[in-house]
C-alpha cells in the first residue's frame, strides 16, 4: 500500500510517500516490492491475466515479515 501520494508531480518537485505492507497469512513470508511510476500513457498491471506492469522498477524493496508483521518505510523522489 501506498499513502498520501501525489497525483500530479512534475520534473524538479520533491515528494515523500510511505510504503507499508502488512502480513496476514498466518505464517511468516518473503515480500518483493517493486516501486514504478507511470504517466496516464503508460500501461498498468493486468488484474485478470495476473501479470505486473511491464515498466522498470525504479526502487525494489525485499523484506521478511512474521505473521502479523507490518513494515513501513518513507520514500523519498
Amino acid at each position: 500500500m501506498a499513502e498520501a501520494y501525489p497525483f500530479e508531480v512534475r520534473a524538479g518537485e520533491n515528494h515523500m510517500v510511505y510504503v507499508d505492507v502488512g502480513n496476514n497469512l498466518g505464517s511468516s513470508a518473503y515480500y518483493l516490492v517493486y516501486v514504478k511510476f507511470r504517466n496516464q500513457t503508460e500501461p498498468l498491471p493486468n488484474a485478470t491475466a495476473e501479470t505486473p506492469s511491464p515498466l522498470v522498477p525504479l526502487f525494489a524493496y525485499n523484506l521478511f515479515l512474521e505473521d502479523f508483521g507490518i513494515w513501513e518505510q518513507p520514500l523519498n523522489f
